[in-house]
């Protein structure tokens, strides 16, 4: 099963090597974090509450984007996932190196990656995404010949995330639906959804600071097939460059979770759940946030 993994990995790392390798030192000409990192700069820390979630991006971000996308016309998902992205270069993480890239290519990138490790898995009837914001990843999956014929369902908190989802699956004819999530709460939807299908998340999970037990029983009442999770995962020790220990001190200060992993070893170790795979600290469009690859499911 490791070298089916593996195989997903290299199919997307061939494509990252393409594109100019640069250093740590020079991070700092497209990111004022090191500054915030080092103490150089004062920086409050803005705690993961739902209220402080909500306006980050119910407000903020999918607010705006939805009235983006109400007041233009837009001809395929790609130009508006180039909206939302942006072109500029900026700082890509991969396997514990830094290159330069468009934000829309990391974003193509990060997609390529779930879309084979989902592959892995098949056949299903069902994918679903907790967490899935404006629907970013799971409309370019279900815009992909590759899921013909498969329902896809986005878990999503903020109201604008999921009207925005189901606008654009409905304009650019999509088997997406979009429908609340929470997953601070014992049941993440509010109705029953298809089991045996296949679950990810992206940087979702990261929004719980802290977690407990709760968490897997959540996951068991979907009945999945497996649990792909790309999401960051705090280290307390082995700390092996000075970029890690900056991603450490990226994780305190934003009040991300601390403990995820620690939470699916203890439920491995009390026979609930198999880790199937474990890949850390792959890859991040933000070089200080880089997502771990963990794949479980229920025994």
């Amino acid at each position: 099963m490791n070298t089916k993994f593996e195989e997903a990995i290299n199919k997307v790392e061939r494509k990252v090597l393409e594109y100019p390798k640069i250093e740590l030192n020079e991070i700092v000409k497209y990111s004022d974090w090191p500054r915030k990192l080092l103490g150089i700069e004062d920086f409050n820390i803005k705690y993961k509450t739902k209220k402080e979630v909500l306006r980050e991006y119910d407000v903020d971000k999918w607010g705006v984007l939805l009235n983006d996308f109400n007041n233009s016309k837009w001809k395929n998902l790609d130009e508006f996932i180039l909206h939302f992205t942006g072109d500029e270069q900026n700082v890509f993480f991969w396997k514990n190196n830094l290159y330069l890239m468009s934000p829309f290519l990391m974003n193509r990138i990060q997609i390529e990656l779930i879309k084979n490790i989902i592959k892995i898995f098949l056949p299903t009837n069902t994918i679903i995404e907790i967490g899935s914001g404006f629907g970013n990843i799971i409309l370019n999956l279900a815009n992909d010949k590759d899921f013909k014929g498969i329902s896809f369902i986005g878990g999503e908190l903020t109201n604008t995330g999921i009207q925005l989802t189901n606008l654009l699956a409905k304009k650019f004819k999509l088997d997406v639906t979009a429908k609340h999530c929470d997953i601070s709460q014992p049941n993440f939807f509010d109705d029953e959804l298809p089991s045996n299908a296949i679950i990810f998340t992206n940087y979702s999970l990261d929004y719980l600071s802290r977690m407990n037990d709760t968490l897997i029983k959540s996951f068991r009442k979907l009945k999945p097939k497996v649990i792909i999770s790309c999401e960051p995962i705090y280290k307390k020790e082995n700390h092996k460059s000075l970029l890690e220990l900056m991603m450490m001190k990226y994780i305190h200060l934003n009040d991300y979770n601390t403990n995820y992993l620690e939470i699916l070893q203890k439920a491995q170790r009390e026979r609930k759940i198999n880790i199937d795979y474990y890949f850390p600290q792959l890859h991040g469009s933000n070089p200080f946030l880089p997502v771990s690859l963990l794949v479980w499911s229920f025994k």
